[in-house]
């Protein structure tokens, strides 16, 4: 497996979260805490699982952050279970897994076509080499 950079943004589709019924009941703060979190996870992986930590990564004093992070919020991670001083957010890890799957399935696609081009009798590719020659 080749070493791909991470993907720089993530797709999210209103209906989804807007349907759910933990959001729905959040209070702005609680949002804006889940959509900071979300996209500090997406950056990272994964977040602190201990407050206060989590506050210095977030930047806010930590009685703040224990006002908000309310269960409704922590639904959406998880704590690593390779490293339980770890959370991240299994929506996100899911979608990261796809888009690598999606990735290397092209790729593997792209070789099987450069290789059904090139090693082809009948082919019109023309190499580097010849194409040089040729202007």
């Amino acid at each position: 497996m080749s070493c791909m950079p991470q993907p720089p943004a993530y797709q999210e589709y209103p209906a989804d979260i807007l349907n759910d019924v933990n959001f729905i009941q959040m209070s702005m703060a609680e949002r804006g805490l889940l959509w900071t979190m979300r996209m500090l996870c997406w950056k990272n992986i994964h977040l602190p699982a201990d407050n206060t930590t989590l506050a210095k990564v977030l930047m806010i004093p930590e009685e703040i952050l224990n006002s908000i992070i309310h269960p409704r919020v922590q639904d959406f991670f998880k704590v690593d279970h390779n490293d339980p001083t770890k959370v991240f957010c299994p929506s996100l890890e899911d979608y990261r897994h796809e888009i690598q799957k999606r990735r290397e399935r092209r790729s593997k696609a792209g070789k099987a076509g450069a290789d059904a081009r090139w090693s082809s009798d009948d082919s019109n590719a023309i190499s580097g080499e010849i194409a040089q020659e040729e202007r």
